[in-house]
């Protein structure tokens, strides 16, 4: 699967997270968003390309609950490495 021409901005939360599996994505702008922009975990195996991130300096909102934590977060699966999807 392939996700091509997405744009998530001022979320509360991660702009896109994916959850495992092969997906790839392509052309996607995440800007000023609450949590990470780009969160991966249990060992998301896809591949991105054309990313643009614009990560706010005071977050999204006002309150400090909101501010932004990373870029990008990638974990791994732990209940193995050597997984497949």
């Amino acid at each position: 699967t392939t996700v091509e021409y997405v744009e998530v901005a001022f979320d509360v939360d991660d702009g896109i997270e994916l959850f495992g599996g092969t997906v790839n994505l392509r052309y996607v702008s995440l800007r000023c968003n609450g949590d990470d922009s780009l969160d991966a975990d249990n060992g998301w195996q896809g591949k991105a390309q054309f990313i643009f991130i614009v990560v706010c300096k005071n977050g999204t909102h006002e309150e400090d609950r909101y501010l932004i934590d990373k870029a990008f977060e990638f974990d791994s699966n732990g209940k193995g490495f050597d997984l497949e999807p």
